[in-house]
């Protein structure tokens, strides 16, 4: 037997109450999910409508975002020169391998903290985002510790503004001040932190020139490799992070010990058995203090495959507050690569980071009035 229409109204109206929540209930849950579909939809023609056909970002399989996804250099190196990838003019890839960090700054309406992304991006990397202009300021300097931020950023972070400063901490839980403050440290730096100052100049270094870069430091008669970085083409070099070579036979360990007190300098040389690596190595003592003169009066070190057959370099010092050689930059070329007459432009390049890096470290140069440049 059919209910009867009447019935069903007047239960309705009796319990009219009931019956308007039940309704608006279900309306609220499809409002929500029609909510949440158009948002869903609205993302996707954003994301697709500012992103580029002929750009892709990689990252590492089960990451979600850049973030989150680790890839090494040489697995980076791999996709850099897979088919795909476009050739610029200058015959290179139109690839760019960059860090993508989390750093926390101060929020100007709260005062509270909170999460921002940062990006280390190449000369290659700007070109293939044509869409960034500048407003307001200048252009980063390659290699230096300056950064280029987003207008709603500008206007809503602490110490982001331009000729501003601002402290972060990294993954290691330490603080990277500012060079003033570095001025006002009395303590030493350990080889953690000169690596790690030095870790982003030496990256645009090794991109800009594609050789092998080293970052060294001096351990008794010997130095050690605190840092490399591989070079771009398929020649590659014996060394590694850790690995130890003799201070006589080294651009590094020539930079290293020339600026040793006379008192100290003897006491290394003392244990310097000045074997020889090659047929080129310095193997006396007298000898080896008219190439240390060389070094200071110069100012960087030059190994004419004194320490591999073949192999040629040049480095020079990095310095902390003090004034002290703290550790050395070198960059190290087979003659099949580039000659030593060649090696030896990219002498510029070369003092012009490690004075960044020194800079960062806290040292100052002492200019010379009489010649108005750094004595």
């Amino acid at each position: 037997m059919a209910i009867p229409l009447a019935y069903i109204a007047r239960n309705l109206w009796t319990r009219r109450l009931t019956t308007t929540l039940t309704a608006g209930g279900l309306a609220l849950v499809v409002f929500v999910f029609a909510t949440v579909l158009m948002l869903d939809a609205g993302l996707k023609k954003t994301l697709v409508s500012t992103g580029e056909h002929d750009n892709v970002v990689v990252i590492r399989k089960g990451a979600e975002t850049e973030v989150q996804s680790a890839i090494d250099r040489n697995q980076a190196s791999i996709m850099e020169m897979h088919p795909s990838v476009a050739i610029g003019a200058d015959g290179r890839p139109l690839a760019s391998k960059e860090e993508v960090v989390l750093i926390s700054l101060v929020k100007i309406s709260s005062n509270k903290p909170s999460n921002v992304v940062i990006r280390g991006v190449s000369p290659t990397g700007l070109g293939l985002r044509p869409q960034v202009k500048l407003v307001a300021g200048r252009m980063f300097k390659a290699g230096s510790s300056e950064i280029i931020v987003g207008s709603s950023v500008a206007k809503g972070f602490s110490g982001t503004q331009i000729g501003e400063h601002f402290v972060f901490r990294d993954s290691g839980h330490r603080y990277h001040l500012g060079a003033r403050i570095h001025e006002l440290s009395s303590r030493g730096l350990d080889q953690r932190e000169v690596r790690s100052i030095a870790g982003p100049h030496l990256a645009a270094f090794n991109r800009e020139h594609r050789h092998t870069t080293h970052l060294s430091e001096l351990i008794g008669p010997e130095i050690v490799y605190i840092d490399k970085l591989e070079s771009h083409d398929n020649v590659r070099m014996a060394s590694r992070i850790g690995l130890r070579a003799p201070v006589h036979s080294t651009a590094a360990g020539k930079v290293l010990v020339a600026d040793l007190p006379a008192a100290e300098l003897a006491g290394v040389l003392a244990s310097v058995s000045f074997a020889p690596a090659t047929a080129n190595t310095i193997t006396d003592a007298d000898a080896f203090h008219a190439e240390l003169g060389r070094v200071r009066a110069q100012g960087w070190g030059h190994d004419r495959e004194e320490n591999e057959r073949s192999v040629n370099c040049i480095a020079a010092p990095v310095r902390d507050a003090s004034g002290r050689a703290v550790a050395a930059v070198s960059v190290s070329v087979p003659n099949i690569v580039l000659t030593d007459e060649r090696l030896l432009e990219l002498l510029p390049s070369l003092l012009a980071v490690t004075e960044r890096v020194s800079r960062e470290c806290g040292w100052r140069p002492i200019i010379d009035s009489s010649r108005g440049r750094p004595a």
